[in-house]
């Protein structure tokens, strides 16, 4: 109880031991002093379990042989103590000359902790090139296979628009065509009429009588409007004149004009 009692009053702290301990320090300079120490007081903890016959060894304790022990720890604590501060400044030193070596060892490329994260880190780089390139090409190649769709889907359309406006316009022009041939045959039938009134009505000159022509040929060519009759969708058939013929009409022309003056 006393010893736990001295534990909360801090008996460990330097401050407090180094003015209790004065006497033990003097003799105790080295570990080898501390080490007999320690095995005297076991041999003296032992000697008096033995005298006690089995008694508790607080209960038995002298209070000389509680001041010795407590001087003998005390001591021990304060060694302790001391090593560690000197030790202290000598692993401080070693661990900043474990950094310099290590910080020297980055510098020239030569430290295993470099070699290892350079060596993870080109690999891990390796591999990322490695990835963006396949990406790449097969960007590449799916670009490719785009551009020739859309050529081939361009070509074909051209095709089938050439194709089709080749149809529309071989249409209009057959239609055309017909249109054209229709009205041929129609200006070569009323030509013929023509002819063959002129024929008939020399003959009937000849003969002596008339012919008389069907109405329905001529009501084609006749309309209603405003309830009178009028000439539509008359066929024209043009001739070229020689220019005899032409010159015959001009004086033919001038000399009625000179008569009706």
């Amino acid at each position: 109880m006393q010893l736990s009692r001295c534990r909360d009053n801090d008996i460990y702290s330097p401050s407090w031991a180094l003015p209790q301990s004065a006497g033990i320090l003097a003799y105790l300079k080295t570990p080898q002093d501390v080490m007999s120490a320690m095995e005297s007081d076991q041999s003296d903890a032992s000697t008096s379990a033995a005298e006690d016959g089995g008694s508790e060894f607080d209960s038995s304790m002298e209070q000389h042989e509680y001041e010795r022990r407590r001087e003998l720890y005390i001591s021990k604590i304060v060694f302790s103590e001391r090593k560690f501060s000197e030790i202290k400044p000598m692993l401080a030193k070693l661990k900043l000359d474990e950094v310099e070596k290590l910080q020297d060892g980055i510098l020239n490329r030569k430290s295993e902790t470099y070699l290892t994260r350079k060596a993870k880190l080109d690999s891990e780089f390796d591999a990322k090139r490695k990835h963006i390139r396949t990406v790449r090409q097969l960007r590449m190649e799916a670009m490719q296979r785009r551009i020739k769709g859309d050529r081939w889907n361009a070509l074909m359309n051209m095709n089938n628009n050439k194709t089709l406006a080749k149809a529309v316009i071989q249409e209009a022009i057959q239609e055309k065509y017909e249109k054209l041939l229709m009205e041929q045959r129609e200006v070569e039938r009323i030509t013929g009429l023509s002819l063959d009134s002129t024929e008939a009505d020399k003959q009937s000159q000849t003969n002596g009588y008339t012919k008389k022509y069907d109405p329905k040929d001529i009501e084609r060519y006749m309309c209603r409007r405003n309830g009178e009759l009028h000439w539509c969708n008359v066929p024209v058939f043009i001739s070229q004149l020689s220019k005899d013929k032409i010159k015959e009409d001009l004086k033919f022309l001038q000399g009625k004009e000179n008569v009706k003056q």
